[in-house]
C-alpha cells in the first residue's frame, strides 16, 4: 500500500465548477488503486468521491468498491475534522449511479446528528462511540440506562 498522491484534477470537473476539487490516488494491496475527489463545492459543502480501478487489457476499468476502511481514512484526511459527512442513500426515484465502484460523502447541514448523544458517566470504552456517549436507546456494557445531554458541539 502506497500515500496518497495528488494527482491532476480532470477539467470536466473544472469546468463543472468545482475549480477547488482536488485529485488523489495510492495504489492498494492486492492491485489496482484508489481515486479519491475531494473539495468545497459552493452552495452544497464538502463532497468526497472514492473509487477503485485496475487495469484490464491496457485499459482503466472498475474494480471493487473501496472498504469502510479506505472510505474513512480519505474523509480524515482530505476532510477538516469539524465537518460531518454522511453517505447518502436517496429515494429510489432520486437514486443515481453514474460510476460503478464509486461512493459519495457529502457534509451534512443543519443540526448536528451528533448532538443527541449522551454521557452515561461510565468509561469511554464501554460506549459504542469513540467520545464516550451514547445515544438514548443504545446502552454502553455496563448496561446503563440514564444519560445526561452533550448538547450541540
Amino acid at each position: 500500500m502506497s500515500d496518497w498522491q495528488q494527482v491532476e484534477t480532470p477539467s470536466v470537473l473544472i469546468a463543472a465548477g468545482m475549480r477547488w476539487t482536488k485529485a488523489f490516488q495510492r495504489d492498494v494491496t492486492g492491485g489496482g488503486w484508489l481515486t479519491c475527489f475531494v473539495g468545497p463545492e459552493p452552495d452544497i459543502g464538502w463532497h468526497l468521491s472514492i473509487s477503485h480501478n485496475v487495469m484490464f487489457n491496457g485499459q482503466q476499468r472498475p474494480g471493487r468498491y473501496p472498504t469502510w476502511d479506505e472510505i474513512t481514512e480519505a474523509r480524515y484526511r482530505f476532510v477538516p475534522d469539524a465537518v460531518t459527512m454522511a453517505m447518502m442513500l436517496p429515494p429510489r426515484a432520486e437514486y443515481v449511479n453514474v460510476h460503478d465502484t464509486t461512493f459519495h460523502l457529502h457534509q451534512t447541514h443543519g443540526p448536528d446528528p451528533l448532538s443527541t448523544m449522551c454521557r452515561c458517566g461510565h468509561d469511554r470504552h464501554a460506549h459504542i462511540y469513540e467520545e464516550g456517549a451514547c445515544r438514548p436507546g443504545f446502552v454502553c456494557s455496563a448496561g446503563c440506562n440514564e444519560f445526561e445531554s452533550v448538547g450541540p458541539r
